[in-house]
């Protein structure tokens, strides 16, 4: 307790972003990441502030974001570090409510929509040589009901890729126990981009039935799984869609060898063909998000035990 309302205190009342200066209002989360609050500007316009301890991981984060430009990823807008150098503020896009409570209100079509632009938006991660490692509802925010951004890259790892360009297996400390691979689970190496499959797979299931097919994918500890890795699958899977029980069948593949990519999904029915255009109206983000922001201020870290972030902002764009 006294951890997070250290970060909640440390979390700066104004900032300066994009010619603008925006006052802290309401928090919208906390939790092992950090705290994040909502901030506004005398216009109207809203950005998410997340506030951490300084870390090489918050370096690691910012490089992340600073090179991930995508309609279906959280744009980076900026950071700051605190004066005694031990916080640092993520200034990002601020979106709407996370896919874990809108699901229950989106029909099969905003579904399927829905879950293609997760698909896209981890594909191109993959392009880029990152995996997430921590995909989730709760990390999926709604900017209206057919348009997501995928957010928190604290946990993103740089893919490893051997002599013959053949991805290698790592060590990654992050995850949420039912999104996690059976590798994963057993806190063993893993090729993180299967890993990010596999979460996928179960989020599919998840936004179709409102339940997990499983609570920890150890066959040992969870006797839903033991049978799935025999060839049953849970009751639930009748409720599934044919083409969706396909998607899911083949991204929860427990071979992780075996285990298509997200390229590969990209070939099943389900996935393939153009997607639809986002809706150009807001629903659940407040109107007022729409702006145009230019680099905020740069800030460095002189540490001899942190090296110096690269100062990398996105593209000044127009986000609708």
């Amino acid at each position: 307790m006294n951890f997070q309302l250290s970060l909640q205190e440390a979390s700066p009342n104004v900032v300066f972003c994009g010619g603008e200066i925006f006052t802290k209002s309401d928090l919208l989360g906390t939790g092992g990441f950090g705290a994040v609050f909502r901030m506004w500007s005398a216009r109207g316009t809203t950005i998410a502030a997340k506030t951490v301890l300084t870390t090489s991981l918050t370096q690691q984060e910012i490089n992340v974001m600073g090179v991930l430009h995508h309609p279906h990823l959280v744009g980076f807008l900026g950071y700051e570090v605190s004066a005694c150098r031990r916080f640092c503020t993520l200034l990002m896009e601020c979106e709407g409510p996370d896919l874990f409570y809108a699901v229950k209100r989106m029909t099969a079509e905003d579904k399927q929509i829905v879950f293609r632009q997760m698909m896209d938006a981890v594909g191109f991660m993959h392009s880029k040589s990152i995996a997430h490692c921590d995909l989730k509802t709760e990390n999926v925010l709604m900017r209206n009901p057919r348009h997501i951004k995928i957010c928190d890259f604290g946990g993103a790892r740089i893919v490893q890729i051997d002599c013959f360009g053949v991805e290698m297996p790592q060590y990654t400390v992050t995850g949420t126990v039912k999104y996690n691979s059976p590798i994963k689970s057993l806190s063993q190496a893993t090729r993180v981009t299967k890993d990010d499959v596999w979460a996928l797979g179960i989020m599919l299931f998840e936004m179709f039935t409102n339940k997990f097919p499983w609570k920890e994918a150890v066959a040992t500890r969870d006797d839903d799984f033991a049978k799935w890795t025999i060839g049953f699958e849970p009751d639930d899977f009748g409720f599934l869609p044919d083409t969706v029980a396909h998607v899911v069948r083949n991204a929860l593949t427990v071979d992780e060898d075996a285990r298509p990519s997200v390229n590969q999904l990209n070939w099943l029915p389900y996935c393939s063909g153009p997607l639809p255009p986002p809706q150009p109206v807001p629903v659940y983000a407040a109107p007022t998000t729409v702006y145009y922001m230019v680099p905020p201020p740069v800030f460095i870290l002189p540490s001899p035990t942190f090296t110096p972030m690269a100062a990398v902002y996105a593209t000044p764009t127009k986000y609708a």
